[in-house]
């Protein structure tokens, strides 16, 4: 199973660094989604390396790492929906719950709250996102809907691995967490396949950029073509 999240891990990691140094538009939205597939990144490693070796002190930024996926979600389909959308204070309080996780762990150690903040983190984002950003191309609701699936599906395969893991002794005799990262590798290849082929989410995101123009535009447009002739 460690292989398989060293191998999601590779492929999160360098679908992350291609989204950063994306130019294509809308350059915020691609950054902040590759921001998410570095999380995931780090994530899969971690989780590959408490498999084979649970007492490393690195594994104490696991948890951090799936407190930032709802947040990150959030600001990137922001940034894809609204094309002035800036990171500003407001936006900002968006990470105060990892914060908030640093800082309880830094009091009050390991425990099962942990996992408690971790799934309400991820399905208050998942309402959020359902919620509060409404784009409008079709591509964008397509992609909306995909992150808020994810989200959900994170919630209940977290509880569970959780609930399987009180009968087992370690992480790597986990059935569900075999599923998991087996889903998880198979959604990463897809994305980078199919962002290739200038297919898949990629392309619903970018389609803000070919929207069908209004009635006013085209009406615009025509005035000043007739001005010119």
């Amino acid at each position: 199973m460690s292989t398989l999240m060293f191998v999601s891990a590779a492929l999160a990691g360098l679908f992350g660094v291609y989204l950063i140094t994306l130019k294509a538009e809308p350059r915020p939205a691609h950054r902040w989604l590759g921001a998410v597939f570095g999380v995931f990144a780090i994530q899969s490693g971690l989780s590959g390396l408490q498999i084979i070796s649970p007492d490393q002190p690195i594994l104490w930024l696991r948890p951090l790492t799936a407190m930032l996926i709802g947040p990150l979600f959030f600001l990137h389909l922001s940034a894809a929906a609204n094309h002035n959308f800036t990171l500003t204070l407001r936006t900002a309080l968006h990470l105060l719950g990892p914060a908030l996780m640093v800082l309880t762990r830094l009091v009050i150690s390991d425990g099962w709250y942990l996992d408690v903040m971790i799934l309400i983190s991820v399905t208050t984002y998942a309402g959020l996102i359902a919620w509060q950003i409404s784009p409008v191309v079709l591509g964008q609701q397509k992609w909306k809907r995909v992150v808020v699936a994810w989200l959900v599906a994170m919630a209940i395969a977290d509880l569970i691995v959780g609930f399987e893991m009180i009968a087992l002794a370690s992480l790597d005799q986990s059935i569900s967490m075999l599923v998991m990262a087996s889903g998880l590798l198979i959604f990463f290849a897809y994305f980078l396949l199919a962002s290739l082929h200038q297919e898949g989410p990629l392309a619903w995101i970018a389609t803000r950029l070919r929207a069908t123009p209004t009635d006013s535009d085209l009406r615009l447009r025509l005035e000043a073509h007739m001005q010119e002739i």
